[in-house]
């Protein structure tokens, strides 16, 4: 038997003839790690990983077994933990990994591990698909975020200061080792977070998925490990089709992955008591508010997804926030055309459609947000940021 193979089945993702890559999930497969690096990456001598100081200590044990699982193909592993949060993912945080990726002097077969969420992710892309004009780059998320969505589909992306992800591109890793064993580690406001995008699948594309939700609430926030598993494949099987059939959102088939986004990343980027997942399922909440107005969808359907996010403890209102500073973010929205905005609103659970809605009809619907008392996270609210 080759030693340098694998038994853990990938799920392929293919996004033209010369770009196809592995996605490995499982839970406990980290000592796996270097096998399956060295079968798809069999020239390289050098990694350099790139994490944040929260995650470098809190699952040392796991950078061990990848060092070592790595030495054990001849592969060095260098480590290098920048410091957390969304502030990193900025112009300085990229010239920090400039900077660390010269003064090792990493060549075109050195690789970049991005071990972290989807700051981690998007910055280390980033970093590594422009240093040397393009370095191989290998994902290992530790969030249920960025396992169940943004570590797949090739975005990378920094923010600039009051509006995110609009410097950035598309950037394929070589593969992806997704270990649902880094989720037990989470606290429980970021697993709720990461939920939001798990909602977000089920609403947009698997109503079974919405049922299972539904029926799974209590066993996802014990951390049931099967149960994690499941639905991280689950949702990483609906990304990768999505992304396969339009994998530089060139057509509307993509953007339905945006559902939640264009109020949530506004509501992010200007009040940071939100993380990601909470902005998020704000921002699908005002979306199933349009199309019940717009006549697209039940009013029933809207309940269940408020009655779900809120059930998982996510945010579904945006009390104590002005309306007037979200406008300005969410009029530089990539899916701005003109004087419009493009939403991604729900006709049932389980689909969706794409509607251009006039910008003056904006006011109304963060209005229905700031006065719909329901849950909002506290001012003072903390969570250990991961990624």
């Amino acid at each position: 038997m080759d030693s340098t193979k694998s038994k853990i089945e990938p799920i392929w993702t293919t996004i033209d003839e010369k770009t196809t890559y592995p996605i490995y999930i499982g839970t406990d497969i980290i000592p796996e790690f270097g096998t399956l690096f060295k079968e798809h990456l069999p020239r390289c001598s050098q990694a350099l990983l790139v994490t944040n100081q929260t995650i470098e200590e809190v699952h040392a044990a796991k950078i061990s077994q990848i060092s070592e699982s790595l030495a054990n193909m001849g592969v060095d592993l260098i480590v290098e933990a920048i410091p957390e949060g969304e502030r990193t993912k900025s112009y300085w945080g990229l010239g920090m990994l400039y900077d660390f990726f010269a003064e090792h002097q990493l060549d075109r077969q050195s690789v970049i591990i991005a071990m972290g969420g989807g700051v981690i992710g998007d910055l280390a892309g980033f970093a590594a698909s422009t240093f040397l004009r393009g370095l191989p780059l290998v994902h290992i998320p530790t969030t249920l975020i960025a396992q169940a969505d943004s570590s797949l589909g090739g975005k990378v992306a920094i923010n600039l200061a009051r509006v995110k992800n609009i410097v950035g591109g598309f950037y394929h890793p070589k593969m992806i080792c997704i270990d649902a064993s880094f989720l037990q580690t989470l606290n429980v406001r970021e697993l709720r977070a990461g939920l939001a995008e798990v909602v977000k699948y089920a609403v947009i594309m698997d109503s079974e998925l919405f049922n299972y939700l539904e029926a799974n609430v209590e066993n996802i926030i014990a951390k049931d490990p099967e149960v994690l598993e499941k639905i991280v494949r689950r949702c990483c099987e609906h990304k990768i089709a999505v992304v396969e059939e339009d994998p530089e959102e060139r057509t509307d088939r993509r953007a339905i992955l945006n559902y939640g986004h264009t109020i949530g990343h506004a509501l992010e980027s200007l009040y940071h008591k939100y993380l990601h997942g909470e902005a998020v399922s704000v921002g699908m909440v005002a979306a199933s508010y349009l199309a019940v107005k717009t006549e697209i969808l039940p009013p029933a359907d809207a309940e269940r997804q408020s009655e779900l996010l809120s059930r998982i403890g996510l945010p579904t209102n945006a009390l104590g926030v002005s309306i007037d500073p979200l406008l300005q973010p969410m009029l530089h929205d990539k899916k701005r055309r003109g004087n419009t905005l493009r939403f991604v609103l729900p006709t049932k659970i389980g689909d969706i459609t794409i509607k251009d809605v006039p910008k003056n009809d904006l006011p109304d619907l963060l209005q229905y947000l700031v006065e719909k008392r329901v849950f909002s996270p506290s001012e003072d609210a903390t969570a250990t940021d991961e990624g």
